[in-house]
């Protein structure tokens, strides 16, 4: 793994105004974004060599600023295997395939149940909550998260 970036801005145009002046002023990828809860705060990350990551987490900050608050900026240099999942988290926006596949739970590990079950009857029944899928929650699309029976702030 090379080197990795992140810029930590106060809202999501920030956020890209970053993310276009980092790819822009070196030679990096964009691995995504990733959205915090709440407060409004969006960690963008790159990928690169240690000089291209470090000019653009510079020009990105820079940019950002101009745009809104830059709450941090972080550089690591070759980040130990053990921190791979905090970088390539499931909750990262625009992951690359090949780390998609990576962040994707093993085989022998149980995935969520299916958004639609059938009961004894035979028919289906449609689960409402967009969050869990789960047809037991009473919450609806569009309703706080709070109503959900599997949320945990």
């Amino acid at each position: 793994m090379r080197a990795i970036g992140v810029i930590e801005t106060k809202g999501l145009a920030a956020a890209l105004e970053a993310a276009d002046a980092a790819v822009k002023s070196a030679n990096v990828t964009l691995l995504g974004y990733e959205l915090s809860r709440g407060a409004g705060q969006v960690t963008v990350k790159m990928e690169g060599d240690v000089s291209a990551v470090t000019a653009a987490v510079e020009a990105g900050a820079q940019a950002a600023s101009a745009v809104n608050q830059v709450i941090a900026t972080l550089i690591m240099g070759r980040p130990h295997d053990d921190v791979r999942p905090l970088i390539y988290s499931p909750f990262m926006v625009g992951l690359p395939e090949q780390a998609q596949e990576e962040a994707a739970p093993a085989p022998d590990e149980p995935e969520e149940p299916a958004a639609a079950e059938e009961p004894d009857g035979g028919e289906q029944v449609q689960a409402t909550c967009n969050l869990c899928h789960d047809p037991a929650c009473p919450r609806s699309r569009g309703e706080p998260r709070v109503n959900c029976i599997h949320y945990n702030p």
